[in-house]
């Protein structure tokens, strides 16, 4: 399926004529640069915020286009939900949401064929989230229902047609919808996933790696992954990305 003509995804496209056209000109815009580039939708909402050292890694061909996608699929979703303008609006949570990336993926980077998008979200995790979006569903269901509705208008008029539904995707395995596999629809559905949790997600790294464990990799097929995984993949791409995704503020 080919993706849509939504400024969405134009992200990568404009990263990648600006880094041209830097390097064409000669010219380094100092504050535009050392502020970080920031992409800005047609939603004055809507915005990712991509590093020099980001831009420096891409022009490199050592980050891929589906990486800075991710990166603003993180942000992007958080930005979407925390928007809502009732008791369904989330908070931004779009830090952990890119280190949860960086260790299920290598931020979209490795591919799975038994869970989908760089968030690595498998069938069982997604049967859930579709569940608690239903109507009938009580309490929380109702606040799952309205973001889904949300989402699916504000995706539908970016061109995902007019019958897109985050929530009824297929998972049979021969049958997958490609969609399902797209940074941006995975953090969306992340998103909303994590919005059950009543445990507040931490902003400490070490106390993040534990969250992870017991909420997103305990109950996945094969789920060998262990804290000090999480934070070393982290503390790897914090080094290179130029970007601080946790608080390693020492308490006092």
């Amino acid at each position: 399926m080919e993706k849509p003509n939504s400024p969405l995804y134009l992200t990568t496209l404009i990263a990648n004529i600006l880094i041209r056209l830097w390097l064409a000109i000669g010219v380094l815009m100092a504050d535009s640069i050392l502020d970080g580039l920031m992409y800005e939708s047609d939603s004055p909402s809507l915005a990712t915020e991509f590093t020099p050292e980001m831009l420096e890694l891409y022009n490199k061909g050592k980050l891929s286009d589906r990486q800075l996608e991710t990166i603003s699929a993180a942000q992007t979703a958080n930005q979407l939900l925390s928007s809502m303008d009732s008791e369904a609006k989330l908070s931004d949570v779009s830090d952990f949401m890119t280190n949860l990336a960086m260790q299920e993926s290598r931020l979209g980077k490795d591919v799975s064929s038994v869970s989908y998008s760089p968030f690595q979200i498998d069938p069982i995790g997604y049967q859930d989230f579709v569940e608690r979006a239903d109507v009938n569903q009580p309490g929380e269901g109702g606040h799952a229902r309205e973001r889904v509705n949300f989402i699916n208008e504000f995706l539908r008029n970016a061109g995902y047609g007019e019958d897109f539904d985050i929530a009824g995707f297929s998972f049979d395995k021969d049958t997958v919808d490609d969609e399902l596999r797209e940074p941006l629809i995975g953090a969306l559905v992340t998103r909303m996933k994590l919005a059950p949790i009543k445990e507040y997600i931490p902003s400490d790294l070490e106390k993040q790696a534990v969250y992870w464990k017991k909420y997103w990799n305990t109950y996945a097929k094969n789920a060998k992954g262990k804290p000090e995984h999480f934070m070393n993949q982290v503390q790897f791409y914090n080094s290179i990305l130029g970007k601080k995704t946790y608080d390693d503020t020492p308490l006092k």
